[in-house]
């Protein structure tokens, strides 16, 4: 069985309870038969999903961090995830590293994001931007 992680609670968790309750169920089957199986069925469709610690439906799979997902601390060199702001070995605060994307990466794909450079624009361009913020001022005066 995977493990998994509440988003409200933070508990990490192997099993995880089934939704709704129990004795509600046993109250629709001795009461009512209909009402008891369609409650079962809906109690039991899909996987569990209830943290058993604050039994809320929260639980999403949880992916443990690899060595490769760390980065090395600036001042002691032990591995940290790369979105610490302290460093858990020295207790020293560090700057958050964030990765790059592929889709906005100037390396890979200069050609998406050749609009944003501002070296290759021409001296028009320059004159026209300068002529609409002028104007721009002159109105809001």
């Amino acid at each position: 069985m995977s493990k998994k992680i509440c988003m409200s609670c933070n508990n990490v968790t192997v099993e995880a309870k089934l939704k709704g309750n129990g004795w509600i169920e046993l109250l629709l089957w001795l009461a009512y038969i209909l009402p008891g199986l369609i409650y079962s069925i809906w109690r039991r469709s899909g996987d569990p999903s209830c943290c058993p610690t604050c039994n809320k439906e929260n639980l999403k799979p949880y992916v443990e961090s690899t060595e490769e997902d760390m980065v090395d601390c600036e001042w002691c060199a032990e591995p940290i995830k790369p979105k610490a702001k302290i460093c858990k070995h020295c207790g020293k605060d560090v700057i958050p590293v964030e990765k790059k994307n592929a889709w906005y990466d100037e390396e890979d794909n200069s050609d998406t994001t050749s609009f944003m450079n501002t070296s290759s624009t021409t001296s028009d361009e320059m004159k026209a931007t300068d002529d609409m913020e002028s104007a721009w001022t002159k109105s809001t005066k």
